[in-house]
């Protein structure tokens, strides 16, 4: 038996309806940048006095497949043991006492998994209609200063006497209600005309290069770009 017409317009309309309505929950959808959940199995290194740990993962929850993680002790009056563990969902921080530190994430271009001079494979983001970025910590211990900045290989053509515009950057300070209380922090990278936010290739965020609490800790749970 044939549909009635009527039947078939119906049917035609909610389809519509339906394919709007996901199309509109797949452009609602946040960019994970990283959930940490690279390596299965925490990495975790330790060391004393003025030092540098550094360390690389690849995996898929990693945005562009490869995160360069550093974390440097830049004051360390008492030569304490500073900490950090990445993986299974998390990275976590721990300064010794007295000490400052700063850990340095790097993403895309930003990373060096191709030489120490070369470049990391482009990201290729299109973040014109995600340009907030959203740091989930489950806990901090003390203020955290964060830093974090966008890089495009393709930079718009500059308006006259103009040079290329390449990078575009936002930071901010912020405290726990309480010692170690969890917190979420947005970065917003704003609307500037002369950065190419339809193809972001590298990302790098920095937290507490600028801190304030000595023997700091924190625990980063999750990266993302939200919907403007």
């Amino acid at each position: 038996m044939t549909p009635h017409p009527r039947l078939n317009g119906l049917r035609a309309i909610a389809l519509a309806v339906l394919t709007v309505s996901s199309l509109g929950s797949a452009q609602a959808a946040p960019i994970v940048i990283d959930s940490f959940a690279a390596p299965k199995t925490p990495k975790a290194l330790a060391k004393p006095g003025l030092a540098t740990i550094e360390m690389r993962q690849t995996g898929s929850s990693i945005v562009g497949g490869v995160r360069d993680t550093a974390y440097k002790s830049y004051l360390n009056p008492l030569a304490t043991v500073s900490a950090i563990s990445v993986g299974a969902g998390q990275l976590s921080v721990a300064a010794g006492p007295g000490a400052l530190g700063e850990t340095l994430l790097s993403y895309g271009a930003f990373s060096r998994i191709n030489g120490p001079d070369v470049q990391g494979p482009a990201l290729g983001l299109d973040l014109r209609k995600k340009s907030r970025m959203e740091l989930t910590f489950s806990g901090v211990e003390g203020g955290v200063n964060i830093y974090a900045e966008l890089y495009t290989t393709l930079p718009l053509v500059p308006a006259p006497g103009a040079s290329l515009d390449f990078y575009q950057g936002a930071g901010t300070n912020v405290t726990p209600t309480t010692p170690g209380a969890p917190i979420t922090v947005v970065l917003d990278f704003g609307k500037n005309p002369t950065f190419n936010y339809a193809s972001v290739d590298g990302l790098y965020i920095v937290i507490d290069r600028s801190g304030y609490t000595n023997a700091n800790s924190y625990v980063l749970t999750n990266v993302r770009f939200l919907d403007d």
